[in-house]
């Protein structure tokens, strides 16, 4: 019988999506989900489903009892949020894991982010020799305490872990680059900066999926891996795309500097104003927008011998339909 893998955050939109290409290849699952969260009624009789939240320490033992593997995709993710849910949650959870993947002995797959780049993604290709960039946010600064945390237990403890950093995630149903970009566009909410032929970096979710599975089953502990599709789709075009899927005029632009000028100050003033809804621009927002997206697969490709698993025009066609079943 196949080993049984524990997915955190499985109620997300990727955890969602890992867990079904894991029930699909005939894996035993066992799902991590926060108490009250609806799951799938398709997982019934096919996945474990054990309520608990990733910041309790017993609730995260018990879930990593028994399990071969652990995929981490728990974390607080968005780009205003405030620091004290990406502390609790994203990195304290995450050792919270790490302790019980320690106890255990089972193989961990961290599902982090190329946002770790920081400041670094403006200066041209990352690939996964880069150290960590000054960070742009909350976000990227708990994935990278996240990722220092893997990295000070191999040091210290014995240890097996992969490190996955997924580009821009697309797809359907997904939160940033979908319902919050499309219910943006509608509003007429400038979404554009300056520069046509910024290519947007993007990665299926199901690209994320299969990665996943094969740093799980072939990667070398200590192995960090890029998970980007490398399509050579700008995010004007991926706007516009979604711009005409969800019925809203083509997307408005701001001119480079002024929203590189218009960032902090907006987060400043929503951050004084105390307003829970995340402001026009961001940082976090602006450092992957306005710039070129190049993270290269290469050694995915050729250690694992991964391959994006749908092509862009596929993407767009079952985001279409996914619209048509759930409008905004």
């Amino acid at each position: 019988m196949a080993e049984l893998t524990l997915v955190t955050g499985a109620d997300g939109f990727v955890g969602r999506v890992l867990v079904d290409y894991l029930v699909d290849k005939g894996l035993p699952v066992r799902a991590l989900v926060l108490p009250g969260r609806k799951v799938p009624a398709a997982w019934a009789g096919q996945v474990e489903v054990v309520r608990g939240d990733v910041t309790r320490s017993a609730d995260v033992r018990r879930a990593v009892a028994g399990v071969s593997a652990v995929q981490h995709l728990a974390a607080a993710v968005g780009d205003w949020i405030p620091w004290e849910i990406h502390q609790a949650v994203t990195v304290d959870g995450t050792r919270n894991l790490i302790d019980a993947v320690c106890e255990q002995a089972c193989r961990l797959i961290l599902t982090s982010s190329v946002t770790v780049y920081g400041d670094r993604i403006r200066a041209g290709p990352c690939d996964e020799s880069l150290p960590h960039g000054r960070p742009m946010g909350h976000y990227s600064r708990a994935k990278q305490a996240q990722e220092r945390l893997v990295e000070d237990c191999r040091r210290h403890r014995e240890f097996d872990a992969v490190i996955v950093r997924p580009g821009n995630i697309y797809g359907p149903a997904c939160g940033p680059w979908l319902l919050d970009l499309g219910r943006a566009l509608r509003r007429g909410v400038p979404a554009l900066i300056s520069d046509h032929a910024a290519r947007a970096g993007l990665v299926h979710v199901t690209s994320v999926a299969s990665l996943l599975l094969a740093a799980q089953q072939r990667a070398p502990a200590g192995s960090v891996f890029n998970a980007c599709d490398e399509l050579d789709v700008t995010w004007c075009r991926y706007f516009t795309d979604i711009a005409r899927l969800v019925q809203a005029p083509s997307p408005r632009r701001l001119p480079y500097r002024l929203a590189w000028m218009l960032a902090p100050l907006l987060e400043h003033a929503w951050s004084w104003l105390g307003r829970a809804q995340r402001p026009p621009i961001t940082r976090e927002a602006f450092n992957l927008v306005a710039h070129d997206n190049l993270f290269p697969a290469t050694r995915a490709r050729t250690t694992l011998g991964w391959r994006p698993a749908v092509s862009y025009d596929t993407a767009l066609g079952d985001i279409e339909a996914y619209l048509a079943r759930h409008p905004l």
